[in-house]
C-alpha cells in the first residue's frame, strides 16, 4: 500500500494519535450516557420504596375497614340480643323462653368470636403502623439520593459536551491531514467497526486488538511507517510510542 503522512507527523503518529481521540470521545460518550441511567436507577428506588409504603398504608387502610364492617356486625348482634331481651317479657311458654334464651346465647358468642377477630385485626394493624416510619425514612433516604446524583449529573454534564465538543473537533480537524490510501482506508475501518475500534497498537509483532500475529513483512511496513491493516480483524495497526 502507499505511503500516506502529513509533513510534521508519520503515519503511525498520526494514526496514535487519532485513536487516542476517537478513544477519548468515546469514554466521555459513555460517561454522557451514564447520567441519564444513573437518575433512572435513582429514580427507580424512589419509585420501588413509594410503592412499599402505598401498599403497607393501603393495607393498614384495609385493616381499619375490617375492624369497621366487624364493629357494625357486632352492633347488629347487640341490636338481635336487646330485641330477644325485649320479646322476652312478653313470653308465656318455658319452651319460648329457653328458645329465646338459647339465641341469646349464640349472639353472645358470635359477639365473642368477632371481638376475638377485631383483637386480632387490631394487632396486624398496630405491626403495620410500626413498619411505616421506616418506610418513610426509605422514601426520604431515596428522594436525598436522587437528589444528590441530579447535583452531580447537572455539573459534569456541561462540562461533558464541553470536552466531547472539543476533542470531536480536534478529530474533525486531525482527519484533514489524511490523505490517499491512509484516508480511504481510515474511513472505511471506521465505518465498519467505530472510531475507537478501528485503530489499534501493533505491539511485538501482534495486533492487540484480536492477539493474531502479522507477518514479518508488515512488521517491516509498520516500521517503515506505512500502512498495515491487520489481516485477520482488518483494523489499521500502528506502532507504540517510544
Amino acid at each position: 500500500m502507499g505511503q500516506a503522512h502529513t509533513p510534521a507527523m508519520t503515519v503511525n503518529e498520526l494514526l496514535r494519535e487519532l485513536h487516542r481521540l476517537h478513544l477519548k470521545i468515546h469514554d466521555l460518550r459513555e460517561e454522557a450516557e451514564r447520567a441519564p441511567r444513573r437518575l433512572r436507577a435513582a429514580q427507580a428506588k424512589i419509585d420501588a420504596a413509594s410503592k412499599a409504603l402505598q401498599e403497607l398504608l393501603d393495607r393498614i387502610k384495609h385493616l381499619k375497614v375490617e375492624i369497621h364492617q366487624k364493629e357494625i356486625t357486632v352492633k347488629e348482634h347487640q341490636a338481635k340480643i336487646e330485641r330477644y331481651q325485649g320479646q322476652m317479657k312478653a313470653i308465656t311458654t318455658t319452651k319460648e323462653y329457653d328458645a329465646l334464651r338459647h339465641e341469646i346465647e349464640n349472639e353472645r358468642l358470635a359477639i365473642t368470636v368477632i371481638e376475638d377477630q377485631i383483637l386480632e385485626v387490631m394487632l396486624q394493624m398496630e405491626q403495620k403502623q410500626a413498619q411505616v416510619p421506616a418506610l418513610e425514612a426509605e422514601v426520604q433516604k431515596a428522594k436525598a439520593e436522587y437528589a444528590k446524583v441530579e447535583a452531580e449529573v447537572g455539573g459534569r454534564r456541561d462540562e461533558l459536551y464541553s470536552q466531547l465538543a472539543e476533542a470531536e473537533a480536534e478529530l474533525k480537524q486531525l482527519e484533514q491531514h489524511l490523505s490517499g490510501d491512509l484516508k480511504s482506508i481510515y474511513q472505511r475501518v471506521v465505518k465498519a467497526h467505530g472510531g475507537a475500534e478501528a485503530l489499534c497498537e501493533l505491539r511485538d509483532g501482534y495486533c492487540t486488538g484480536c492477539q493474531t500475529q502479522v507477518t514479518l513483512q508488515q512488521q517491516i511496513d509498520a516500521e517503515a511507517n506505512r500502512i498495515v491493516v491487520c489481516h485477520s480483524c482488518g483494523k489499521l495497526l500502528y506502532l507504540p510510542a517510544r
